[in-house]
């Protein structure tokens, strides 16, 4: 059985990982590892994950998952915290496999900010796609708001 752990976000208020999503992966045999409050600052609260995963501490949840998700790298300290085998996804402004890059070892699935166009079948699954959708709907409900005649 495969781990996958999902940690609160350090500078993010989004969570790598929904309840629902990890009910679907758990379906599919995995075990959920999650560190208590990761979705409290995206509105999901520790009791919405229960029914489908563990709740751990931080500590534990990098030292016991053999994949881990996160929005944001992961600060160096956590990276210290990995078995070496575990594969790390995340969204990073640079991936490196240099020796002194402490992902050195590490199975890595990331994307880099900016480069290139997202494929259609993995735009529902880019973070700016969906972050930028967002913004342009909440644009054009705030223009109306301001503005004084109907469009």
């Amino acid at each position: 059985m495969v781990h996958i752990g999902v940690v609160k976000e350090k500078s993010d208020n989004r969570v790598a990982m929904t309840p629902e999503i990890g009910a679907k992966l758990t379906l599919l045999g995995a075990a959920l590892l999650v560190e208590r409050g990761a979705g409290a600052d995206a509105s999901y609260g520790d009791e919405d994950y229960t029914d489908n995963c563990q709740l751990l501490s931080r500590a534990e949840v990098l030292t016991k998952s053999d994949i881990l998700v996160s929005i944001q790298p992961l600060p160096e300290e956590d990276l210290k915290q990995l078995r070496p085998d575990t594969i790390v996804v995340s969204y990073s402004s640079l991936i490196s496999t240099t020796p002194s890059n402490p992902l050195a070892g590490h199975a890595i699935a990331g994307d880099k900010h900016g480069y290139g166009a997202p494929h259609n079948l993995a735009q529902s699954m880019d973070v700016l796609s969906s972050m930028a959708a967002i913004a342009g709907y909440k644009a054009v409900l705030e223009a109306a708001r301001l503005l004084r005649v109907i469009f």
